[in-house]
């Protein structure tokens, strides 16, 4: 697929079917994020745990969803019949990162990592979707943070939910810009 392809087909996916990644697939998405550009070059700063344990992905799930406020918990039982926070994701990647050098280069480079593994999840016909809140209950709770087996010099940011589309849509994007830019 080329790239501008993979931009324009990679949406967040909001309800996966139960079928596992493969290790070779999730190897792949996993190569991309660690292609992705990162601040100084400096990767040793950054971390990713591969989720696909069902028991870890309920503990996981249960902990985000006892976490959310009742305006996203009312949301996703509209959306979905239930609170769901990983939306059935059968594979999650928690994106960690040491103290960055430089205030706020964690966020970029976990942005940069996400991107890639998205754009290459799509390429190969997996959906994904950002999963904001995994970071932070991640974070707070010391005991799942141990279990996931996240260094403990690092700082667990965000998620990212990986799997098969519970509904397949192959429509793409119309790229245009759809964010104020200044031309100078």
């Amino acid at each position: 697929m080329e790239t501008i392809k993979a931009i324009a087909t990679r949406k967040s996916i909001r309800a996966y079917k139960p079928k596992q990644l493969s290790k070779d697939t999730l190897n792949k998405i996993l190569a991309a994020g660690c292609a992705a550009p990162v601040s100084a070059g400096l990767y040793n700063t950054m971390h990713l745990t591969a989720i696909q344990d069902e028991k870890a992905l309920g503990q996981l799930t249960d902990i985000i969803g006892a976490s959310l406020p009742e305006e996203a918990k009312e949301m996703m039982e509209k959306m979905m019949g239930k609170v769901e926070p990983l939306y059935g994701a059968p594979t999650v990647v928690i994106i960690s990162s040491k103290e960055p050098t430089d205030p706020g280069a964690d966020y970029v480079n976990a942005g940069c990592i996400a991107e890639n593994m998205m754009l290459a999840a799509a390429d190969v016909g997996v959906g994904s979707v950002v999963l904001w809140s995994a970071g932070g209950t991640v974070q707070s709770s010391g005991e799942l943070k141990d279990a996931l087996s996240i260094p403990n010099d690092c700082t667990a940011l965000f998620g990212v939910g990986f799997g098969y589309a519970a509904m397949e849509d192959s429509k793409q994007k119309d790229l245009t810009i759809t964010i104020d830019v200044s031309y100078v």
